[in-house]
């Protein structure tokens, strides 16, 4: 098995993993937006060029006015993606099975009724489903 150590180790070379992959990306995303920057604004409408630092930064002003991307979308976005779509609940914050469950009380009740007066008001025949001769 691991070791106290071992596993604080681990830890700490995910920790370092992950702030290399933020910085590479940062920088990658600097380029890729300068390029793009200089090669279709700046072309299409006679804009100046802009630097590095002025695209991470444009990166940034972006991200802070629209939120645009997977780190705007909050802790209810997230927790659905991992955990697939039988953990969601309504805006009641019921669970799902309780919804289906109040939806099926309710078409044994009255719901079956309601759906075939519907039907016959709209001229609709309950046998077959196609709209009646009126």
């Amino acid at each position: 098995m691991f070791s106290h150590q071992d596993k604080r180790n681990y830890k700490s070379g995910k920790f370092i993993r992950f702030v290399l992959g933020i910085l590479i990306l940062l920088v990658v995303l600097g380029f890729v937006i300068q390029f793009l920057w200089n090669v279709t604004l700046a072309a299409m409408f006679e804009l100046p060029t802009i630097s590095y630092w002025q695209s991470l930064g444009l990166f940034i002003l972006v991200k802070l006015f629209f939120g645009v991307g997977p780190l705007s979308r909050g802790r209810r976005f997230m927790y659905r993606r991992h955990h697939g779509r039988k953990h969601l609940v309504d805006s009641d914050d019921r669970p799902v099975s309780i919804r289906k469950e109040t939806f099926q009380k309710y078409w044994q009740e009255e719901g079956k009724e309601a759906y075939e007066a519907f039907r016959a008001k709209n001229g609709v025949d309950p046998e077959d489903g196609k709209p009646g001769d009126e």
